[in-house]
């Protein structure tokens, strides 16, 4: 019975992303909203939603290390071994972004990827084929728990999807923790 109903909410969230839409679902950090990474019009309405400054860049799932080849520079394989023995889920952020929404890319051509661990989130992105947004799904400057039930009703009824998977959850979750790899292969910290 519940192999069904996942697969049924990954049928109508996979089935929203492909009309378009915006849907909100749980991450292997917090909640988050998502769309299609490479279409304009939902990320922009990330952005209205959340009330975020567009200037202000969200994080991107991938499905795995070629998937983030498709969409920024190559990423150098001690520092994927090192991303995937890392008991913390790890955002890199990464030199130059293409084929993603222009309102996602960094001024300076950088995007932050992430290779998600939970299952929802993997099977969502094998069956999109290409990278989701991941943004925290709360109103832009406002603190954020984590859980399904720190969701401000707004953006739950703004959703054109809310995935019912992990709802009665209640966990205290962490944003992952960001890190930038600079050209000359050195990196440096921008969330701890």
């Amino acid at each position: 019975m519940e192999n069904k109903a996942y697969e049924s909410d990954l049928m109508r969230a996979h089935s929203a992303l492909k009309r378009n839409g915006v849907i909100i679902y749980p991450t292997d950090t917090i909640w988050g909203i998502g769309c299609d990474a490479t279409l304009d019009l939902p990320v922009e309405r990330i952005f209205q939603m959340k009330n975020r400054p567009s200037s202000m860049s969200m994080i991107v799932l991938v499905a795995d290390w070629a998937m983030a080849s498709q969409y920024a520079d190559p990423v150098p394989a001690y520092l994927q071994e090192e991303i995937e023995a890392s008991p913390r889920a790890v955002t890199l952020v990464v030199s130059g972004a293409k084929g993603l929404a222009p309102a996602l890319v960094a001024p300076d051509g950088s995007i932050g990827l992430r290779i998600p661990r939970d299952p929802f989130c993997q099977d969502l992105l094998a069956r999109l084929g290409r990278p989701l947004v991941s943004t925290s799904a709360n109103l832009s400057g406002v603190p954020f728990g984590g859980s399904y039930a720190d969701i401000a009703p707004v953006l739950l009824q703004g959703a054109d999807y809310v995935v019912e998977w992990r709802q009665e959850e209640r966990v205290i979750s962490a944003p992952s923790r960001v890190l930038k790899l600079n050209p000359d292969g050195s990196m440096h910290i921008i969330r701890d």
